[in-house]
């Protein structure tokens, strides 16, 4: 997405939103996983399952289908990807990233993507 874009969803939407999780480290990290928290009475969905080893310099995409009551106040909103690895020597460590978006007033039909990125960096071999 552009610098400075900001998503749209409206009230009885269902969106995929895909969290990007790339290893920016030196080492493999192990065991990946996102969680994706939305505002009270919004429902989260995994559509994928996560690689077990996400070795230097790949990515990983994690796609949840997010779903809005008809009832969801209008303005802005926030999605939190909390992203989690296990790094050899250093055991579990955790990242989080806040994205916003823009809740409009219920209509009929729409559907709405949005994209995450969360990069990884283990600590330095010392």
């Amino acid at each position: 997405m552009p610098d400075g874009y900001v998503p749209m969803v409206a009230g009885g939407d269902e969106a995929r939103v895909e969290v990007v999780v790339r290893n920016d480290g030196l080492r493999p990290v192990f065991a990946p996983q996102v969680g994706l928290a939305t505002p009270a009475g919004w429902t989260v969905r995994p559509l994928s399952k996560a690689p077990s080893e996400l070795l230097p310099g790949r990515a990983a995409t994690f796609a949840f289908a997010v779903a809005l009551p008809p009832s969801a106040e209008p303005g802005a909103a926030s999605l939190t990807a909390t992203t989690s690895y296990e790094v050899l020597g250093h055991g579990r460590l955790r990242q989080t990233t806040v994205s916003a978006v823009v809740v409009a007033p219920a209509r009929r039909t729409a559907r709405w993507c949005c994209r995450i990125t969360s990069g990884s960096a283990p600590p330095a071999a010392g």
